[in-house]
């Protein structure tokens, strides 16, 4: 007869009970079912049973706190936002539930992970914020983006063989306020000045003149039916100049011009003021007193200035 209590060597059965011990019982698969399951203790008011993947069981944890698991979803609002409920499987966050005081400050989000149907606001831009010039896309930023005025060019000729004048068309003083007006000349073919008129009337005696001119230590003024922008030179020299042309309030076109050529030319001031009115100045010829007179290689640029 086997001795009380010792083992049986049995390891699978249908009909042992519980009580029986000593032998390792390997229950059948599945025959287990809940109403079997007995808790050892009892919880506390504030714990809930939680399955620990890493041990196969559960345990008693207090209400809220998650045991290791291995869970990609959840929609429990006691879930602390904590390491303790993240795996190396990628959680499924509900939408809407990631605000932005989740995400750290260092974090590199893809830009493939952005919604650019949306835009960005300017509410969303920090005051602070710069935003560094290697993220702008060249020619991107134009001047009417900017609240302040700025010069914008409008034109510019590089004279590529002799003339006696460059056009600008397509003006609009009334909305652009103010043109400026820089060039640099090489005489070419005779002795030549240089003027400015608009609005086809480019008879010089049509405006008046006032200037003044030094050369070395000689000092000049005077006045006449001109319209000068820039100092005369001989064939061969340059001059370089800069006017500004308007239309005042009387509607009388106006420009103010200084000019400095080669030294044995000096430098002349220019201040002209169109004998006839003017509605608006829709063009602009800068021409040369002498026939072909500006040179090949001369530049020209008309600028106009933007105000918000």
């Amino acid at each position: 007869m086997p001795e009380i209590g010792a083992p049986k060597g049995i390891t699978k059965h249908i009909d042992l009970t519980d009580k029986e011990v000593a032998g390792v019982i390997d229950h059948a698969a599945a025959s287990v079912t809940p109403a079997k399951l007995k808790a050892v203790d009892a919880p506390a008011d504030d714990e809930v049973p939680a399955y620990n993947a890493l041990q196969g069981l559960f345990e008693w944890k207090a209400r809220g706190a998650m045991a290791v698991h291995d869970k990609t979803y959840h929609t429990s609002p006691t879930l602390p936002d904590t390491d303790a409920h993240k795996t190396a499987s990628p959680i499924d966050h509900p939408d809407g539930s990631i605000t932005n005081a989740k995400i750290v400050a260092a974090a590199g989000i893809p830009y493939s992970k952005l919604d650019l149907a949306l835009s960005i606001l300017n509410a969303d831009i920090a005051a602070a914020a710069g935003i560094a010039g290697s993220k702008l896309a060249d020619n991107s930023i134009t001047s009417a983006k900017l609240s302040f005025g700025t010069w914008e060019k409008v034109a510019e000729v590089n004279v590529s063989a002799d003339c006696s004048y460059v056009d600008f068309t397509g003006l609009d003083i009334n909305t652009d306020k103010c043109y400026k007006i820089l060039g640099i000349i090489k005489c070419a073919n005779v002795q030549s000045g240089y003027k400015l008129t608009w609005n086809g009337d480019n008879v010089e005696g049509n405006y008046m003149m006032q200037w003044f001119g030094a050369y070395g230590v000689e000092i000049y003024a005077g006045s006449g039916y001109y319209a000068r922008v820039a100092t005369t030179i001989n064939v061969g020299s340059v001059v370089i100049f800069e006017t500004e042309l308007m239309l005042g309030a009387d509607g009388y076109g106006r420009f103010r011009s200084n000019s400095g050529a080669d030294p044995a030319f000096g430098i002349e001031d220019f201040a002209v003021y169109h004998l006839s009115s003017d509605s608006n100045i829709t063009t602009a010829r800068i021409s040369a007193t002498g026939t072909n007179g500006i040179g090949a290689g001369s530049i020209l640029i008309l600028c106009k200035v933007r105000t918000k």
